[in-house]
């Protein structure tokens, strides 16, 4: 365990923060953590918006291998962006700590978005995470001699999966993932500007008062535990 703590231990940090106003390069800046509805839900929508870009990030990895040769390309490495693509991509309508999204930000979209969000989902739920539905299918079999009292030559199964979308497949998924980042960034920037107005209500005493930010690296015992908020 003091391997993987270690590694939690080292996990990088990233911080995104956008001034409201020009600082003096003399004065201090203090990051202080400010909590209320409002500032629950702009957090939240810039989490989903990493996660779709980590999807759209690791989809674009398999152009390459689109590119090559059937024979050529890797397996294993098109299977795990795919399958990892698909968490992530879920991931963002999923209820927890945070609020996921809901199926109306695809209102006002051109073509289908909802049947190929229900086909993404679906292909994670019963394919990549539980063994369900029809895209893989796993039998034992037989092989038998054509004749009047056949005899048994072989035992075997046979393993047939759902790999991946085609090269199209994959750019339209994609491209709806990019859609739906820049509307969560439009919205990002409303909530933004909201905020400032809600955090230039509060006096000299109340900001002094904000708890300072602090990430501290989970230890390996809380990976099993949700974390507060």
């Amino acid at each position: 365990m003091a391997a993987l703590r270690t590694v939690c231990q080292r996990r990088r940090s990233f911080q995104s923060l956008a001034l409201l106003g020009e600082a003096d390069m003399e004065q201090r800046l203090i990051t202080k953590k400010y909590e209320s509805q409002l500032a629950k839900e702009f957090a939240d929508l810039h989490s989903i918006r990493r996660d779709l870009n980590k999807t759209i990030e690791m989809l674009n990895l398999l152009a390459p291998e689109f590119e090559k040769p059937k024979e050529q390309q890797n397996s294993v490495l098109i299977e795990g962006l795919w399958s990892a693509g698909l968490v992530r991509y879920c991931r963002c309508y999923a209820e927890g700590k945070r609020t996921g999204l809901s199926t109306d930000i695809f209102s006002g979209l051109p073509g289908d978005p909802v049947g190929v969000h229900n086909w993404i989902k679906g292909m994670r739920d019963k394919l990549i995470a539980h063994s369900v539905n029809p895209f893989e299918e796993c039998k034992t079999i037989i092989s038998i001699d054509e004749s009047d009292s056949p005899k048994t030559w072989g035992i075997g199964f046979m393993d047939v999966s759902y790999g991946h979308p085609d090269k199209e497949g994959m750019a339209n998924i994609v491209g709806l993932c990019v859609v739906l980042r820049d509307k969560i960034k439009e919205q990002c920037e409303v909530l933004q500007k909201r905020l400032q107005g809600e955090v230039n209500t509060l006096s000299s005493e109340q900001l002094i008062e904000l708890q300072d930010y602090q990430f501290t690296a989970p230890c390996s015992e809380s990976a099993g535990v949700a974390r507060q908020s």
